[in-house]
């Protein structure tokens, strides 16, 4: 099998470690892919197809390993996460067990069903820990130019429309669809009742993400204890 040296780490289970440097390993290359630049863009685009042009430090776990630094940055309109090796790119191969961490979000490969669609599997962002968990899912839709023919309206740029949308994982084989709002929210939950009374309690807005991960996360306690 062909093997290649990258600085950014993948452990995983038969991997081995060069003495000379731990934190390079050799890679089987069926865990990661060559990054091919895709040239069907056109060059007067408006926005970018990633959440952050730049590489931010971040990391990348395999199954129960470590940790490893690492440069990232998530091509939202491809999904796909990429990693700077030097002068070249290479981006993670979507597998369950490969987390990345960029910005503190942490990236998780999932299956999801969107709303009135199939079951589909990507990146999402896993919000919380626990039994139930709160993931939030980015997308770019790619809207072509416009042209028009009247003097009272401009013609508009190929430009991306930007995309949110949050998933419940409570035992499922995938995430289900679920939109910020309190009735959404605790319709969805088995223990309604507790939920409510949570939200009554700390006085929490469902329409925010971080009161719903709150609610979450008093909701798994509860569960654990």
């Amino acid at each position: 099998m062909k093997k290649v040296f990258l600085v950014i780490v993948l452990i995983y289970s038969g991997f081995t470690a060069v003495a000379q440097n731990p934190t390079r390993v050799e890679i089987p290359v069926e865990l990661y892919r060559n990054q091919l630049r895709d040239g069907q863009l056109p060059p007067d685009l408006e926005g970018s197809p990633y959440d952050h042009e730049e590489f931010i430090a971040g990391t990348v776990t395999v199954k129960d390993s470590d940790p490893v630094p690492a440069m990232l940055r998530y091509d939202v309109y491809r999904d796909n996460i990429e990693m700077q090796e030097g002068e070249s790119t290479v981006s993670l191969l979507k597998r369950d067990y490969i987390i990345a961490t960029i910005n503190q979000d942490k990236f998780v490969i999932a299956k999801y069903m969107p709303k009135n669609e199939d079951v589909r599997q990507g990146y999402l962002i896993q919000l919380n820990d626990g039994p139930i968990k709160l993931l939030k899912r980015k997308s770019k839709r790619f809207l072509p130019a416009t042209e028009t023919f009247s003097t009272y309206k401009a013609e508009k740029p190929p430009r991306f429309l930007d995309q949110t949308d949050y998933y419940l994982s409570s035992g499922k084989e995938y995430a289900e669809d679920i939109k910020l709002r309190k009735k959404n929210i605790l319709n969805a939950m088995d223990n309604a009742s507790d939920a409510s009374k949570i939200v009554k309690e700390l006085d929490l807005d469902l329409s925010e993400e971080n009161d719903v991960i709150r609610l979450l996360n008093m909701l798994n306690n509860n569960d654990a204890m």
